[in-house]
């Protein structure tokens, strides 16, 4: 009675016998490696595309944040100095903050509309940031809802303080979110891209 034979994995031949050894060899025929051969370049060029594109829109989204970035932090040649007196002309519901180094301790008197004292309370928000190595703080603000319109007039006994529009906060939240997503792509884009150019390589060497 003869003993039953295990089965044999897909893609192998039986035992070829070379001249003088009496061993046989086992392996995948030329085909199967072929087939492998070109799956591997078929999968490095897929991972190597995906990685070019999303590299590329981690680059994109990098430079979008940089340019929000300038968009939310005030310019120091397009804001008002109020040392040695400043005059804000105000419409509406606009609002101008007073922002001063934060070293500094500057006392301010400011002027509403009419000579009245204007309401220059931030309400217990903070603004802060930093320009050509200089940190700024909100120390006070002027104009806003509720307050009269026209010219506001300010005088601080203290050099750097300016005045300037608020950061605005959806602004900042949105740069997060593209900072994020920058770092994100640019990672992954070039892990893949690195993976596939591996695989790509590899896959034409053992041709």
């Amino acid at each position: 009675m003869s003993t039953p034979q295990p089965p044999r994995p897909d893609g192998w031949e039986p035992p070829q016998h070379r001249p003088g050894d009496g061993q046989g060899v086992y392996g995948p025929p030329p085909s199967f490696r072929a087939a492998r051969r070109g799956n591997r370049r078929r999968w490095g060029r897929v991972l190597t595309i995906v990685g070019a594109v999303l590299l590329l829109a981690g680059l994109a989204m990098g430079a979008a944040f940089a340019r929000t970035i300038e968009d939310i932090i005030p310019a120091l040649d397009q804001s008002t100095r109020a040392d040695g007196g400043a005059t804000a002309t105000l419409r509406g519901d606009d609002m101008l903050v007073l922002y001063a180094p934060t070293a500094t301790q500057p006392t301010c008197r400011i002027t509403g509309p009419g000579g009245q004292p204007p309401d220059t309370d931030l309400g217990g928000t903070r603004y802060s940031f930093t320009v050509n190595g200089v940190s700024y703080e909100s120390i006070a603000k002027i104009g806003g809802p509720g307050q009269p319109a026209g010219d506001y007039v300010v005088e601080c006994d203290e050099d750097g303080v300016i005045l300037t529009p608020p950061l605005r906060i959806s602004g900042i939240l949105g740069t997060v979110f593209v900072l994020v997503g920058a770092i994100g792509a640019g990672t992954l884009g070039g892990t893949l891209l690195i993976v596939g150019l591996v695989m790509w390589g590899t896959g034409r060497h053992r041709e």
